[in-house]
Parts: C-alpha cells; structure tokens; sequence
C-alpha cells in the first residue's frame, strides 16, 4: 500500500483560507478522505483537505460527518480540486495567488 502524499506547505495555505462550511477563521487543514474509502485510523493525502473553522471541525468529527457539507450546500470535492489546482497555480507556476471565496462556481469563474 503507498503511502500517502505529504505537503507541510500545503497545509499550512490551507490554514490561512477562510472555514468552507462557516466563513470563519482560524481554521484547520481537515484531512478528508473520499466518502466510503478509508482505513479506521488512516490518513487521505494531504491534497485531500479543506480548511474547516475549529466548530465545524469539531462537528465533524464528534456528529455527523459528511452530513455537514450536505447541509450547508457544500460540494467538498469540487473544493478539493479547486484548492489542488490554485496550489498548482500559485506555488508550481508561480502565478499571483488568488483570493479565496467559499462558492465554487465564482472561483471557477474567476479561474476563466
């Protein structure tokens, strides 16, 4: 089984974004895993976070899990891919960062 991918540097942008569900700030990098694929104890890659606000973190993990997303209208993998690609963006082909926003279709808008 691989390993999954490390990225310190990742993480720690990610913790500089605004929480997905709540708008707030500071945030965590919360590892999370594609739905229905995950070992008990194990980690997802560290591209497979989003930064959530310490109570919606906590949420998670202690009530309902993906259900916070559905609730609050969050698409959690199209926010993957977005944050995965202005990370590509910004720190691989050192373009200006972007300016986070919590809906998707405005950054992919913004993104052309």
């Amino acid at each position: 089984m691989d390993k999954p991918e490390r990225d310190k540097r990742y993480l720690e942008w990610i913790e500089t974004l605004p929480c997905i569900v709540t708008g707030g700030q500071p945030t965590t990098a919360h590892h999370q895993c594609e739905r229905h694929n995950k070992a008990m104890g194990s980690k997802c890659s560290d591209y497979r976070v989003v930064p959530l606000h310490h109570e919606a973190h906590t949420f998670y993990h202690d009530k309902i899990g993906w259900k916070l997303y559905e609730d609050n209208g969050v698409d959690v993998e199209e926010i993957i891919k977005t944050l995965n690609a202005w990370w590509k963006l910004w720190h691989v082909e050192k373009i200006k960062r972007p300016v986070f926003a919590r809906n998707v279709s405005q950054i992919n808008n913004d993104m052309g």
